[in-house]
């Protein structure tokens, strides 16, 4: 495993007692919430590094889930007609990483692992590996899931769920310590 620092680490959503969601960005009104939250870590953390050198990695669980559930709903109503071509980008699981990287101008690798918290060494490897071969100079690693009620089917509440954690990391000397959690944001934070 290469050795990266991590230069610095943000985290919003409800699974912290932080509901109220500051975007800095023109299109920061129509993207769906896990967007938004990865967007408002990220921004924490990126002014610390060159975006236009830095990869975006990110790990989602639910990613998209209130994206499709809106674009379903209306299409449901009132058929093909009905939907919203602005909502159907974000129906993705990758499109957190997305926005991050449109929003912050970022040009490095971008990828995004769906999954649990299993996944996050693989997260991490990726980001390093990039980070190795120099791909990029500085990487915005982070978890992200947002809170929409068909999670409640699943025992699940917002608190459980809705948050983003990310931190940049950069050429160093560290080795994350890897946690598994039902939440994969809470899971993330702990492996910094």
């Amino acid at each position: 495993m290469n050795r990266v620092r991590v230069l610095a680490s943000a985290r919003v959503g409800a699974i912290y007692g932080k509901t109220d969601v500051v975007v800095v960005h023109a299109r920061a009104q129509r993207l769906d919430r896990a967007s938004r939250l990865a967007l408002a870590a990220a921004q924490q953390v990126a002014a610390l590094a060159d975006a236009a050198d830095c990869g975006v990695f990110v790990l989602t669980r639910f990613g998209a889930i209130a994206a499709n559930a809106e674009h379903w709903s209306k299409f449901k109503g009132g058929g093909i007609g009905a939907v919203s071509p602005l909502i159907f980008p974000s129906t993705v699981p990758s499109a957190a990483a997305a926005e991050v990287a449109i929003a912050l101008q970022a040009m490095g690798p971008n990828f995004t692992l769906c999954g649990d918290a299993s996944l996050i060494p693989e997260l991490w490897r990726l980001a390093e590996d990039a980070l190795a071969i120099g791909d990029c100079t500085h990487a915005l690693v982070g978890a992200v899931d947002g809170w929409h009620p068909v999670l409640e089917r699943f025992g699940l509440k917002e608190s459980d769920v809705d948050g983003a954690c990310f931190a940049l990391l950069g050429p160093g000397d560290h080795t994350p310590h890897f946690h598994h959690d039902t939440s994969i944001v809470r899971a993330f934070d702990r492996s910094l």
